[in-house]
Protein backbone atom coordinates (compact mmCIF):
# COMPACT_ATOMS: atom_id res chain seq x y z
CA UNK A 1 0.00 0.00 0.00
CA UNK A 2 1.45 3.47 -1.54
CA UNK A 3 1.72 6.29 1.60
CA UNK A 4 0.25 9.68 -0.23
CA UNK A 5 3.61 10.24 -1.36
CA UNK A 6 3.75 7.40 -3.25
CA UNK A 7 6.74 6.28 -0.99
CA UNK A 8 6.62 3.13 1.00
CA UNK A 9 7.21 2.76 4.41
CA UNK A 10 9.77 0.15 5.86
CA UNK A 11 10.86 -0.43 9.08
CA UNK A 12 14.05 -1.75 9.48
CA UNK A 13 14.49 -3.88 12.43
CA UNK A 14 18.23 -5.15 13.24
CA UNK A 15 20.45 -4.82 16.25
CA UNK A 16 23.79 -4.54 13.18
CA UNK A 17 23.95 -0.64 13.34
CA UNK A 18 26.41 -0.26 10.64
CA UNK A 19 24.02 -2.45 8.64
CA UNK A 20 21.28 -0.10 8.96
CA UNK A 21 23.18 2.65 7.95
CA UNK A 22 23.60 1.36 4.77
CA UNK A 23 20.37 0.33 4.40
CA UNK A 24 19.30 3.97 5.14
CA UNK A 25 22.53 5.08 2.72
CA UNK A 26 20.67 3.16 -0.37
CA UNK A 27 17.55 4.08 0.87
CA UNK A 28 18.05 7.47 -0.60
CA UNK A 29 17.86 6.82 -4.07
CA UNK A 30 14.33 5.19 -3.94
CA UNK A 31 10.55 6.20 -2.91
CA UNK A 32 10.74 4.68 0.32
CA UNK A 33 10.69 6.26 4.05
CA UNK A 34 12.85 3.97 6.31
CA UNK A 35 12.17 3.82 9.87
CA UNK A 36 14.59 1.92 11.81
CA UNK A 37 14.30 -0.20 15.12
CA UNK A 38 17.73 -1.70 16.94
CA UNK A 39 15.85 -3.98 18.45
CA UNK A 40 12.44 -6.21 18.83
CA UNK A 41 11.37 -4.06 21.75
CA UNK A 42 11.74 -0.89 20.02
CA UNK A 43 9.89 -1.88 16.91
CA UNK A 44 6.90 -3.47 18.63
CA UNK A 45 6.97 -0.07 20.78
CA UNK A 46 6.75 2.16 17.38
CA UNK A 47 4.13 -0.14 16.16
CA UNK A 48 1.77 0.17 19.32
CA UNK A 49 2.61 3.72 19.06
CA UNK A 50 0.71 4.10 15.50
CA UNK A 51 3.70 3.32 13.15
CA UNK A 52 2.24 1.59 9.96
CA UNK A 53 4.83 0.43 7.55
CA UNK A 54 3.75 -1.28 4.42
CA UNK A 55 6.59 -3.77 4.59
CA UNK A 56 8.71 -4.95 7.85
CA UNK A 57 12.29 -5.90 7.61
CA UNK A 58 13.47 -8.01 10.40
CA UNK A 59 16.69 -9.86 11.47
CA UNK A 60 15.50 -13.30 13.26
CA UNK A 61 18.78 -13.02 15.69
CA UNK A 62 18.77 -10.06 18.05
CA UNK A 63 19.63 -9.64 21.45
CA UNK A 64 16.72 -9.23 24.03
CA UNK A 65 13.47 -10.33 21.59
CA UNK A 66 13.97 -12.19 18.64
CA UNK A 67 12.93 -11.15 15.38
CA UNK A 68 10.56 -14.27 15.51
CA UNK A 69 9.32 -13.64 18.80
CA UNK A 70 8.55 -10.11 17.65
CA UNK A 71 6.43 -11.18 14.74
CA UNK A 72 4.62 -13.85 17.05
CA UNK A 73 3.83 -10.80 19.09
CA UNK A 74 3.01 -8.55 15.64
CA UNK A 75 0.57 -11.37 14.67
CA UNK A 76 -1.09 -11.70 17.83
CA UNK A 77 -1.89 -8.44 18.99
CA UNK A 78 -2.94 -7.90 15.34
CA UNK A 79 -0.74 -5.17 14.64
CA UNK A 80 -0.22 -3.76 11.07
CA UNK A 81 -2.05 -7.16 9.71
CA UNK A 82 -1.51 -6.08 6.34
CA UNK A 83 2.09 -5.41 6.42
CA UNK A 84 4.54 -7.85 4.94
CA UNK A 85 6.80 -9.39 6.59
CA UNK A 86 10.31 -10.19 5.49
CA UNK A 87 12.72 -12.32 7.44
CA UNK A 88 16.53 -11.65 7.45
CA UNK A 89 18.96 -14.29 8.78
CA UNK A 90 22.21 -15.78 8.61
CA UNK A 91 20.58 -18.85 9.56
CA UNK A 92 18.87 -22.02 7.49
CA UNK A 93 15.33 -20.95 6.30
CA UNK A 94 15.01 -24.47 7.17
CA UNK A 95 14.74 -24.29 10.63
CA UNK A 96 12.92 -21.39 10.53
CA UNK A 97 10.14 -22.77 7.74
CA UNK A 98 7.50 -24.04 9.62
CA UNK A 99 6.96 -20.38 11.95
CA UNK A 100 7.16 -18.40 8.81
CA UNK A 101 4.23 -20.53 7.34
CA UNK A 102 2.70 -20.20 10.25
CA UNK A 103 3.32 -16.28 10.63
CA UNK A 104 2.32 -15.36 6.74
CA UNK A 105 6.10 -14.34 6.22
CA UNK A 106 6.16 -12.87 2.00
CA UNK A 107 10.03 -12.97 1.58
CA UNK A 108 13.08 -14.93 3.50
CA UNK A 109 16.78 -13.39 2.47
CA UNK A 110 20.03 -15.17 4.08
CA UNK A 111 21.94 -12.63 4.57
CA UNK A 112 25.01 -14.06 4.79
CA UNK A 113 25.15 -15.01 0.94
CA UNK A 114 24.18 -11.34 -0.28
CA UNK A 115 25.95 -8.07 0.09
CA UNK A 116 23.68 -5.22 1.85
CA UNK A 117 22.82 -3.90 -1.14
CA UNK A 118 21.71 -6.75 -2.41
CA UNK A 119 19.64 -6.82 0.45
CA UNK A 120 18.22 -3.32 0.04
CA UNK A 121 17.60 -4.78 -3.38
CA UNK A 122 15.33 -7.93 -2.51
CA UNK A 123 13.39 -5.09 -0.33
CA UNK A 124 12.59 -3.19 -2.95
CA UNK A 125 11.45 -6.25 -5.04
CA UNK A 126 8.54 -6.58 -1.79
CA UNK A 127 7.49 -2.93 -2.33
CA UNK A 128 7.21 -3.37 -6.04
CA UNK A 129 10.18 -0.64 -7.06
CA UNK A 130 12.25 -1.38 -9.70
Amino acid sequence: MDTPQNKQKILMVDDDQFLVSLYQKKAEGYPVELSTAFSGEEALSQLREGLVPDIIALDVTMAGMSGMDLLKTIRAEKLVPQARIVVLSNNNENDLAKDMQDLNVSKFIMKASLLPSQVFDELLSVAHIK
